[in-house]
């Protein structure tokens, strides 16, 4: 019975480490955008808008950013 609840024990492990790497995977992903939008914003004197019209960011994606550029 040990072996299985061994095994059992180490897939939960790696499944759980799966996951926080998507989820870091993904959190880095949104820093990285954050990062571009201020930085184009202070170098370039642009709205937030502006600035996420030339990094291609979708509309249905904005409310995040601005509500995060807000903070």
């Amino acid at each position: 019975m040990g072996g299985f609840i061994d095994s059992l024990a180490e897939r939960c492990v790696e499944k759980g480490r799966r996951e926080g790497r998507s989820e870091g995977l993904s959190e880095g992903k949104l820093s990285g955008i954050l990062e571009a939008i201020r930085s184009l914003m202070a170098s370039m004197s642009w709205e937030a808008d502006k600035a996420m019209d030339a990094l291609r960011i979708p509309e249905n994606e904005r409310d995040y950013y601005l509500r995060e550029l807000a903070k």
